[in-house]
């Protein structure tokens, strides 16, 4: 089975947001959004998935 990639990065600052700002903007813990920008989160639950993407 194939692997998901994390773009959390590069679509965030494609808006102007660093991760102190994402982790806000999407009202998640700073260690979660840290994770997923540096591609070292192994999974997300819906709910974070869905508040990163409204972000």
């Amino acid at each position: 089975m194939g692997q998901i990639r994390w773009r959390v990065k590069e679509r965030a600052e494609a808006k102007g947001l660093t991760i102190f700002h994402l982790a806000a903007q999407a009202e998640i813990a700073y260690n979660t959004a840290s994770g997923l920008w540096h591609g070292r989160a192994l999974r997300v639950n819906r709910v974070t998935l869905a508040r990163i993407c409204k972000a």
